[in-house]
């Protein structure tokens, strides 16, 4: 409950990721991905405008999606059961 507790708090940037991975397995998330659109600022091609030169031919990376091409746009949904939560913020008033 020490581990939820500090998620409730405010504190999970102390939780080290074996800490945060109990966490999210003590409740329901569920991620979907909702669209994958082409990236704006390369058009979809992976790469800058106009840095294509002599030894560089296909031209720098796109700095915005890192050549990618296109970025996922995720719906995240988190179910924190009732009796749960109520634990949580019990041990966080013991610990704040």
């Amino acid at each position: 409950m020490e581990l939820l507790a500090a998620m409730v708090t405010g504190r999970a940037d102390s939780l080290d990721a074996e800490e945060r991975r109990t966490v999210l397995e003590m409740i329901d998330t569920r991620v979907e991905v909702t669209a994958f659109p082409t990236c704006a600022h390369c058009a979809g091609s992976g790469r800058e405008a106009g840095t294509a030169g002599p030894g560089n031919s296909f031209g720098d990376i796109c700095t915005v999606c890192s050549g990618m091409r296109r970025f996922p746009e995720l719906s995240v949904k988190v179910t924190v059961p009732d009796e749960l939560l109520a634990s949580a913020a019990v041990s966080a008033l013991d610990v704040g």
